[in-house]
């Protein structure tokens, strides 16, 4: 599989654009899923490809739904599949994997204000929960 990559890190455009959605409910992760997979998205359909995902929806710590939906908006704006799977059932095995075989894992989902969120032992201890409960969720569902 040919891997392509967006080199470009765009540090202070996010930052722009996520103070900017602060105040909005969900502002800073709803900004970022919005910027990211439209660009996903446009990218695919400027590219030929049948669909586009995100590796996002492997994380526990993510919001799905809203992930879901704003993928599936700009697959129909840009008229290429979005591709959903719910990923997160094999986040411990992957997570067993890649320690097995000494991949690097990076311990946030990538943007600056969640870097600074691991290292807050309050913070990480209050999001721990949080995905123990959505996971608790997730299991009663299925």
């Amino acid at each position: 599989m040919k891997l392509i990559t967006d080199e470009n890190y765009m540090l202070r455009d996010f930052l722009k654009k996520a103070l900017a959605a602060e105040s909005v409910e969900n502002g800073r992760c709803r900004m970022c899923y919005t910027w990211r997979l439209e660009q996903a998205a446009k990218f695919a359909a400027e590219n030929g490809f049948d669909a586009f995902t995100s590796t996002l929806f492997y994380s526990i710590y993510q919001q799905h739904e809203l992930m879901r939906e704003t993928a599936q908006h700009f697959a129909d704006v840009y008229g290429v599949k979005f591709y959903y799977e719910d990923f997160r059932n094999g986040w411990q095995e992957g997570i067993d994997i890649s320690l097995e075989l000494k991949l690097y894992r990076q311990p946030y989902c990538g943007c600056i204000f969640s870097e600074e969120e691991r290292y807050s032992k309050a913070i990480r201890k209050q999001r721990k929960k949080a995905a123990k409960e959505r996971k608790r969720a997730m299991q009663a569902e299925a």
